[in-house]
């Protein structure tokens, strides 16, 4: 059975002459809620996961201005494979990251695919300077290819939101996954994994519009930003690619099965030790593209 892929990609040198996501501003005041204050030990070896969650009720629940979920500086938090869902009853949420996670070693997985997962929340924020280290080099050298490993952040349903100024390193998949969003803001980030560390992409979209990635540096073992069918209305600029596969779209088509990607801009961005630039990626399918190419 073929399939039939439907791409507008439009790729600039230069950045685009419009947004595509609206850039949120500071937080409006509102209740702060401490995981520390939950029981969260922060040394690195307690599982904190539960003082998390307590927190983020309360977070979720508060109607006043904007909850912040409070992540201090200075210490490690150990968490296992977690969800922090909505819908919240305010109209935006506050994650401040100023401390350390770390992710459980494989020995002490618990067989989902998914290591932090925030679902179903509008207005989400997510800064604060801190870190997310995922600990992949026990996946990568164990289980490049046969079995399951998880996505270090997985953001879905959420909209109206941003991701800004967080480390991401080491994760065993995919450090990032964009799923299911919608006017989308991330910038000043820094993803970092080995260059032959497998299938660790940086930035992964699927199904979302309205997403602009800008002023970012991302090394990793494969795609830099991976852009995958239902996607559409993409912005990348100022972003620093390498090592990896570059900023590819796709693949697309498998199992003969229709995609769609539409109005993906790059520009002004730097790539040093990748395999690629921009691409597209397809399985063995038939193609219907419209491609335009601008360069100043």
């Amino acid at each position: 059975m073929q399939g039939l892929i439907f791409i507008l990609l439009s790729i600039l040198l230069t950045p685009s002459l419009s947004s595509c996501a609206r850039v949120l501003l500071s937080p409006a005041a509102g209740d702060t809620f401490n995981v520390i204050h939950y029981g969260a030990v922060g040394n690195g070896q307690t599982d904190d996961s539960q003082s998390f969650l307590k927190a983020w009720a309360d977070v979720c629940g508060a109607s006043e201005g904007t909850p912040t979920l409070e992540i201090p500086n200075g210490m490690t938090f150990m968490l296992s494979p977690v969800a922090f869902k909505g819908p919240c009853k305010a109209n935006s949420v506050h994650v401040l990251l100023q401390g350390t996670i770390v992710a459980p070693s494989r020995d002490a997985w618990n067989g989902k695919n998914e290591w932090i997962q925030f679902a179903e929340i509008n207005g989400l924020m997510i800064d604060g300077g801190g870190q997310i280290d995922g600990q992949g080099s026990s996946w990568w050298q164990d289980c490049k290819s046969n079995c399951e490993r998880p996505t270090a952040l997985h953001i879905n349903d959420c909209h109206a939101s941003r991701l800004t100024g967080i480390k991401h390193l080491n994760s065993a998949k995919n450090q990032i996954s964009i799923s299911g969003c919608s006017d989308f803001y991330i910038s000043d980030l820094e993803i970092t994994a080995p260059g032959e560390s497998p299938n660790t992409d940086g930035i992964d979209i699927s199904r979302s519009s309205a997403i602009t990635i800008e002023k970012s540096i991302i090394g990793t073992g494969d795609d830099c930003i991976a852009i995958n069918g239902g996607t559409s209305n993409i912005k990348i600029t100022q972003v620093t690619c390498g090592p990896g596969h570059g900023i590819s779209v796709g693949s697309l088509g498998e199992d003969g099965k229709y995609d769609t990607v539409e109005d993906v801009y790059v520009g002004g961005c730097t790539f040093k030790g990748c395999q690629n630039g921009a691409r597209i990626k397809t399985w063995a399918v038939r193609i219907k593209m419209a491609m335009a190419i601008y360069i100043n």
